[in-house]
């Protein structure tokens, strides 16, 4: 009796590492898994680092061409109003 109880025991602790072996096996798969995401998920998160790096560049550049854009055009009205003016006062 006491060996068939043992066999059993035997058999059932078997079992179980076997199961938990399974486990053990999905768990690494799974914790590889998620591994190699956060691996991807970090080189996404650089890439667009550096993508708003590249904007923010881009951003200044096109500010200051606009600024002398704009810088250009106020000095071009200001130099038409004159002409305007001097033509009104010929023409009067």
């Amino acid at each position: 009796m006491i060996g068939v109880i043992l066999g059993v025991t035997s058999a059932v602790s078997i079992g179980t590492n076997i199961f938990q072996g399974i486990q053990n096996n999905k768990l690494r798969k799974q914790i590889e898994q998620l591994k190699a995401i956060i691996a991807n998920q970090q080189n996404d998160i650089e890439e667009l680092k550096k993508q708003m790096q590249a904007l923010k560049a881009w951003a200044f550049k096109q500010k200051y061409e606009l600024s002398k854009e704009i810088k250009y055009l106020q000095k071009n009205m200001a130099s038409n109003k004159e002409t305007l003016r001097r033509l009104e006062r010929s023409a009067a």
